[in-house]
């Protein structure tokens, strides 16, 4: 089975069965969850307001990527925020009601290996031990903009090399910075422009879906 050429893996990736689990973050990935004071989109009004006061913009197109989700990962997509479980739960409701995502589990900060330079850390491991996967057979695909911050402490320790892992880099959603972009570019390049991240990550996952 070939990578897609913006993938990068750990150990060796056997032939699969069913479809991979897909992991989904949060922040930087599907949604922009600003600092409470910090500069927002002039053009755009926020999506959520969380009750810490921190303004939440989703990401465009996150609709169109919940659908091929439950199409072709049928209760093999999970999403592992390192928000605590109480900050991210109207994050996650959101995402549910409004958007159409159906995810199998949810896991938070709680469920990160460690930190580091204040950055939780996401052990594989810790994934295929809840979702009782075999690291022999499954194939489990993150999807995030920080791939740096995933596995890390085990990479370093050469423990994965049984595991199937693929990191699939995206890159970070800044609800304010894409708004000034495709403000300046929009008669040039279009709505599709807003979308496109879309179409190139579901060209990443086609090779891990079912059938």
């Amino acid at each position: 089975m070939a990578l897609p050429s913006s993938c990068h893996q750990i150990g060796e990736c056997k032939q699969h069965v069913s479809a991979a689990v897909v992991v989904l973050d949060i922040n930087g990935v599907l949604a922009d969850v600003r600092k409470k004071h910090a500069a927002r989109p002039a053009c755009r009004h926020f999506d959520l307001m969380l009750p810490s006061g921190q303004p939440v913009y989703f990401r465009p197109g996150i609709e169109t990527l919940a659908t091929y989700l439950t199409n072709n990962f049928r209760e093999r997509t999970v999403l592992w925020t390192s928000r605590k479980a109480e900050n991210a739960f109207p994050i996650e409701n959101e995402l549910y009601y409004r958007y159409g995502f159906r995810f199998a589990r949810y896991l938070h900060g709680e469920d990160c290996a460690c930190v580091v330079h204040y950055h939780p850390l996401k052990d594989a491991n810790t994934l295929f031990r809840i979702m009782n996967l075999s690291p022999q057979k499954d194939v489990v695909v993150f999807v995030d903009d920080h791939v740096d911050r995933i596995d890390a402490g085990s990479r370093q320790r050469q423990q994965q090399k049984q595991n199937n892992v693929v990191l699939v880099p995206i890159e970070t959603y800044d609800a304010k910075v894409d708004e000034e972009e495709y403000t300046a570019k929009q008669l040039l390049r279009g709505q599709k422009e807003k979308t496109g991240w879309v179409v190139k990550l579901v060209s990443a996952l086609a090779d891990y879906a079912d059938g």
